[in-house]
């Protein structure tokens, strides 16, 4: 950063919450226009392609969609005496995480 900047803002110490979560996400959402101007840690790409194994990796587990419809699993499963929640990914977002996966490995 070129300069310095006073934090908070000036002003910002006024707003309500409500407010200054709606300034912060404007933040946030001008930043998030311009992707390619985000740098990505290599870290963060190694997380990501490690993630994404384990997704392609645990396919053969995972239960089909006919058993949400019957009701029938409700999301966790019994090891031992514990509790385990599983991960379910929407199929909508499936293809985002794929195409995610595919820019942090480009790197």
């Amino acid at each position: 950063m070129s300069q310095a900047l006073p934090l908070p803002p000036p002003g910002f110490d006024s707003l309500s919450v409500d407010e200054q979560i709606a300034y912060v996400q404007s933040l946030w959402d001008h930043i998030a226009a311009r992707p390619e101007d985000v740098p990505v840690p290599d870290w963060h790409r190694e997380v990501l392609a490690e993630r994404l194994a384990a997704h392609e990796a645990s396919k053969d587990q995972r239960p089909g969609l006919g058993r949400f419809r019957k009701g029938s699993h409700r999301g966790t499963k019994r090891t031992g005496h514990v509790m385990k929640r599983r991960t379910f990914v929407r199929p909508e977002a499936q293809a985002d995480i794929r195409e995610a996966a595919r820019w942090a490995t480009a790197g």
